[in-house]
């Protein structure tokens, strides 16, 4: 064969490999909060906030809160839910006060589950009240409603 393929061949191979390796490398498992608990990987797991236990230090630029387990497919929490303490550095998310559940994403640390990146789900402006959609089957379109109060 002739060299120079071989050499491109070997080339196109290890950059393959390293881009699997690295791809593997930093992907994030999710996990339940119990299981988070047990490792010291970086994980993601998702919650409900106690509202009640929100502090942030301005000085610190810190914010610590607890999170609760949610429900399956639900942003409520379960019965009697398993709770972590949050510790995250950085700016507080806009709409974070409107929030339904969170996922953060961090390690489990001695003083808690430090997160480095927290994602705000918010109720969607496109959903009532209800979560309950409408439509129109004259031109497809999704209308959101309200039930009357």
């Amino acid at each position: 064969m002739n060299a120079k393929l071989i050499i491109g061949l070997v080339l196109i191979a290890s950059f393959m490999g390293l881009g699997v390796f690295s791809f593997v490398d930093h992907q994030v498992a999710s996990m339940s909060i119990a299981q988070a608990r047990e490792t010291s990987k970086t994980v993601q797991i998702q919650g409900v906030i106690d509202f009640e236990t929100v502090n942030y230090d301005v000085e610190k630029q810190q914010m610590t809160f607890d999170l609760l387990e949610k429900e399956e497919n639900s942003n409520t929490a379960v019965e009697n839910p398993e709770r972590v303490r949050i510790i995250y550095h950085g700016e507080v998310p806009g709409n974070f006060d409107q929030a339904q559940s969170v996922t953060v994403i961090g390690v489990n640390g001695s003083e808690g589950f430090v997160a480095e990146n927290m994602l705000v789900k918010c109720p969607s402006k496109y959903q009532g009240e209800d979560g309950e959609e409408e439509v129109d089957p004259d031109n497809m379109e999704v209308r959101s409603y309200s039930a009357p109060t």
